[in-house]
């Protein structure tokens, strides 16, 4: 985004201190939990990193983007809200979330891949012990809509490859991203496994097997997932 549109500004935020420390200039990255942030403004966010803004001064966000979050959010609702507010009049939100097990069309014995299947089981149960919702991207549009500051402009189903084993130019490159994604997740969801009483060994033994089935091209597997599209409404 930041060499796209080289005159915005361009704010990543992540509650894991895993931000890229080459970025172009109009990037800045902060460390935040943003389901605390009471007002979502980037006045706020900016002023954890640097006093660009007057502590006074406000400003809404033009575009919010968000992925991959199923993982920690209890209260979806309370988060579309959260974003809405922080959009200008006519800003954009983008949601694109994970929802239902990786697939396969390869028909060989473990097709998608039996430890890629019980990683993704495993996380779905420790993530609804904790009050996550596995099964919120499927609702993500229907929550949106009910949002009466927000105009819903697309819900759709995504089927991304895991890896680069699509033809499509542009599948390869996002293949090839979910892949980055899927192997960084092993590592970012091992304490929840640890803290439900997996075993460093159990969980060393999954993760291997995950990054051997995932390397296997054959397989072409794919992860669905939800994207809505949604605007801030203007005042009439």
């Amino acid at each position: 985004m930041g060499d796209e549109f080289p005159n915005s500004t361009v704010i990543g935020v992540d509650l894991a201190p895993v931000q890229p420390e080459r970025v172009p200039p109009n990037v800045t990255f902060v460390c935040e939990d943003f389901t605390k942030v009471d007002d979502l403004d980037y006045s706020y966010i900016l002023r954890k990193r640097e006093d660009r803004i007057g502590e006074g001064e406000k400003r809404k966000f033009e575009l919010i983007f968000m992925r991959c979050l199923i993982w920690g959010i209890r209260d979806w609702e309370a988060i579309i809200e959260q974003i809405a507010q922080g959009l200008e009049e006519g800003g954009m939100m983008v949601l694109i979330e994970p929802g239902e097990m990786p697939f396969s069309v390869f028909e060989g014995e473990g097709s998608v891949g039996e430890a890629t299947l019980l990683w993704w089981r495993t996380l779905r149960e420790c993530m609804a012990a904790r009050g996550a919702h596995p099964d919120a991207p499927a609702h993500l549009a229907e929550m949106v809509g009910r949002n009466p500051k927000l105009h819903l402009i697309l819900a759709k189903r995504l089927d991304c490859p895991i890896g680069d084993w699509a033809g499509d130019e542009d599948l390869k490159m996002a293949g090839r991203y979910l892949l980055r994604d899927c192997l960084l997740a092993l590592e970012t969801t091992k304490p929840l496994f640890l803290l439900f009483g997996y075993s460093e060994g159990w969980i060393q033994a999954l993760h291997k097997n995950c990054r051997i089935e995932w390397a296997d091209s054959r397989r072409r597997a794919w992860i669905p997932s939800r994207m809505v599209v949604a605007r801030r409404k203007k005042a009439s």
